[in-house]
């Protein structure tokens, strides 16, 4: 989970993607060809992962050990329908909250 990046340039969940954001690249090209880029933090901290990330790995932490019961039980389905299904839309979103389960069918997580 810390492996991944926030793309600030985005809106929806692909923000949360493993690849570093083209503002960053483009930051590490300048960096790389002498310029002087300064963010307020040092270089080594560049990297590092930011408040929302961490933040999503602790929700998702909290997440697994309040519906631990749930994920067990769909672990023991013998046709297992898609965990998003059986626990986001059933049990953990409401309805006016299952927007942000509409994503591209494409985008890799």
């Amino acid at each position: 989970m810390l492996q991944y990046k926030l793309h600030k340039e985005k809106s929806d969940i692909s923000r949360f993607a493993k690849e570093e954001s083209n503002t960053m690249k483009a930051l590490n090209e300048l960096r790389s060809k002498g310029v002087k880029v300064e963010l307020g933090i040092p270089y080594e901290m560049w990297d590092t992962p930011s408040v929302e990330i961490v933040t999503l790995k602790q929700n998702c932490e909290t997440l697994l050990e309040r519906y631990e019961n749930d994920l067990e039980q769909w672990y023991n389905i013998r046709n297992r329908p898609l965990l998003e299904e059986y626990l986001c839309k059933k049990r953990v979103l409401k309805r006016t909250e299952r927007d942000c389960m509409e994503i591209s069918d494409n985008l890799e997580l």
